[in-house]
Parts: structure tokens; C-alpha cells; sequence
């Protein structure tokens, strides 16, 4: 049995473990690094970290959009890829949030 401990709101070496994950998993339509930053800045609760020491072991983003967005892609108009942080929640925001993306979850 593996024994986790959660993070957010990673340092330079946490997330660019991570980054490694992403890119082994993930290739098409999906978020770029510099705009994963971008989301991270802007509200640094919404990737979440599985540790076993210093290593990243996996990791999930759940991203609380505006409403706009949410339409915009239950519509299928924009992907993960088009979502900027105009679209999203900041922290401040998190308790009121009515929807929520879950971008990416890997090990």
C-alpha cells in the first residue's frame, strides 16, 4: 500500500516532476507548460500533488470555472487547451464555484 502526502501550490522541482508526468500522458489537446503557469499563478489550490517524499508521484487539476466557460464547453466550443485564467475562479472565489473542470488526473 502506497502512503501519499498531498500538496499545492508546488516548488520549481515539484512541478517540473510533474510537468515529466504530463508529458508522458498527455499530448493532444491539451494545456501547454507556460500556460499551466500561467493557471498556477493565478490560483495555485487547483493542482494538487501525490508525494512519497520529494518525489511526485501523481498528481489531478480540478479547475473551478465562471459559468461562461462551463457553457462554452459543455457546448463544446472551446477545449482545455482555450482556457485561460479569464475563464476560471481565483482561491478567493473557490467556495461559490458551481463548476469545475477535472483537467488531469496521472500517476
Amino acid at each position: 500500500m502506497a502512503v501519499f502526502n498531498f500538496i499545492t501550490n508546488p516548488n520549481e522541482s515539484q512541478f517540473e516532476q510533474a510537468v515529466g508526468i504530463h508529458n508522458k500522458y498527455f499530448h493532444i489537446d491539451t494545456i501547454s507548460v507556460p500556460d499551466l503557469r500561467e493557471w498556477i499563478a493565478f490560483n495555485p489550490y487547483m493542482d494538487t500533488y501525490a508525494m512519497r517524499g520529494e518525489k511526485v508521484e501523481g498528481f489531478f487539476n480540478i479547475i473551478p470555472l465562471t459559468t461562461r466557460c462551463a457553457e462554452l464547453m459543455a457546448r463544446q466550443e472551446i477545449k482545455e487547451e482555450d482556457i485561460g485564467i479569464e475563464h476560471m475562479l481565483p482561491y478567493s472565489k473557490l467556495r461559490v464555484a458551481e463548476y469545475a473542470y477535472f483537467a488531469a488526473i496521472a500517476v
